[in-house]
């Protein structure tokens, strides 16, 4: 059975390729996993299943162990964008303070743009919690992207928050200066999901 392989996958391996036998003096950087894209890990599974020949359940475990995956990530920096740290006063209307909204997660572009953000325009307004009716099917959010999805059933591989905040300092008795024993901040995440109504 003929499998079709997208163009730009072709022409990421010819790249590739290219790359390889170029006689430069030059070192190219090898890319980390952090700027790995969709497309670089379709060339990698096809160079290892049909270069070297290895079974493809052999090159998911060997991803996974490597956390081989394309990902996006959000950031937020409230003293580059504010010139001043972000500051959540108990007791106050201001106290649950909704921080940050990811991307929807596996898109890592839409309609050829690189940047999500060109397309989509993200705000910082906690949404209101309502019942989701009719829920987007996953052929719906395929569809945007120009590039191989990920064909698992459960394409989330891991999830990592890092968050720099520092509470007043000690939660007022002496054994707890130092600490965070006796402060009241936590951080708390959530899913959104889709209503194929709204959308």
């Amino acid at each position: 059975m003929a499998q079709s392989i997208p163009q730009n996958v072709i022409d990421g391996l010819r790249t590739m390729l290219s790359l390889g036998s170029s006689n430069d003096n030059e070192t190219s950087s090898s890319s980390s996993s952090s700027d790995l894209t969709p497309v670089d890990v379709v060339i990698t599974r096809i160079m290892l299943t049909k270069g070297r020949k290895l079974p493809p359940g052999v090159v998911d475990v060997i991803f996974d162990f490597a956390e081989y995956w394309a990902h996006s990530s959000n950031e937020v920096d409230y003293i580059a964008e504010h010139s001043s740290p972000l500051r959540v006063n108990g007791q106050s209307p201001s106290e649950n303070k909704f921080l940050l909204r990811s991307f929807p997660v596996g898109l890592t572009g839409i309609q050829g743009k690189k940047a999500l953000a060109e397309v989509l325009a993200y705000d910082l307004n906690e949404a209101k919690p309502a019942p989701l009716k009719t829920e987007h099917d996953a052929s719906y959010f395929s569809k945007l992207a120009d590039y191989p999805t990920p064909k698992l059933l459960h394409p989330v591989r891991k999830v990592v928050f890092t968050i720099r905040s520092k509470d007043q300092g000690w939660g007022g008795e002496p054994d707890n200066r130092h600490t965070y024993n006796g402060a009241w901040t936590w951080f708390e995440a959530g899913l959104e999901k889709f209503d194929a109504e709204q959308t």
